[in-house]
């Protein structure tokens, strides 16, 4: 199992339009969709048996008064958006 930033969740690209020309998750060196993460995982050895999409957005926690409004924004309007948007993917991988 493992996880990885979704670089097309609205959270990033939200990020990316704040912040410029800049992610802000800089501890990732490379955005991995999901084709590509099934293409690697394939390359690898491993087939690829369950993909999900999630976040863990939780305003309470949250310092910065951007982020905190977004959070509160983003849990109200998520119901009805897509789950591929969400920020983050939970791949299930098996070796072939």
């Amino acid at each position: 199992m493992l996880s990885t930033p979704n670089p097309f969740s609205v959270e990033h690209v939200a990020m990316y339009v704040k912040n410029f020309r800049r992610a802000f998750n800089q501890g990732h060196t490379l955005w991995i969709c999901p084709q590509t993460l099934e293409q690697i995982a394939r390359r690898s050895g491993f087939k690829l048996t369950e993909l999900t999409f999630v976040d863990n957005l939780c305003p309470e926690f949250v310092a910065s008064r951007w982020s905190k409004s977004y959070a509160v924004l983003w849990k109200m309007v998520r119901p009805v958006v897509p789950q591929r948007f969400r920020s983050t993917i939970v791949a299930v991988l098996e070796p072939l």
